[in-house]
């Protein structure tokens, strides 16, 4: 099922009774069909999704990249993320009860980061802006991982 990514986009980051409603209608329809799990590509809409009824298992990235850390027995990591959810509460919450400590990049780096996100999301980025992301990725102390969440997908770098 497809809907239009502009309705949420323009009603994201933010929780709403509005995108509740729309995501909910969503979700009912998809319960209607004959499915097992619904992957859902965009982290910040799991925020909304945690508190709706739902009947049908939802894969739920950030739960699954808690699990891959605590596999790993890791205790640290630095988040690279899109900007709003490096400074939300609702990520850093969810790793801070499972005992998992967040380093997060300088103010500059998170633009930067989130530069590169925007950039590769348009199909504009440069070999530029990808080598300075790069380096962020080489300052990080080893014992620290590097956790980046991208839309649906869980990439843990070792």
């Amino acid at each position: 099922m497809n809907t239009n990514s502009d309705t949420i986009n323009s009603l994201s980051p933010n929780t709403s009774q509005e995108l509740d409603t729309f995501v909910q209608a969503h979700l009912d329809a998809l319960e209607q069909m004959d499915i097992k799990l619904i992957l859902v590509p965009n982290i910040t809409l799991h925020e909304t999704i945690d508190h709706l009824v739902i009947e049908k298992n939802v894969i739920h990235p950030i739960h699954l990249t808690v699990s891959k850390i605590k596999q790993n027995k890791w205790s640290k990591i630095v988040l690279f993320r899109s900007l709003n959810t490096m400074k939300s509460d609702y990520t850093p919450s969810l790793f801070n009860t499972n005992s998992i400590e967040i380093e997060f990049p300088t103010q500059k780096n998170m633009l930067l980061i989130d530069e590169v996100r925007k950039q590769i999301y348009a199909n504009k980025e440069t070999d530029e802006l990808i080598t300075k992301h790069y380096l962020l990725t080489k300052n990080i102390p080893r014992e620290t991982q590097l956790c980046w969440l991208v839309q649906s997908y869980l990439f843990l770098i070792l």
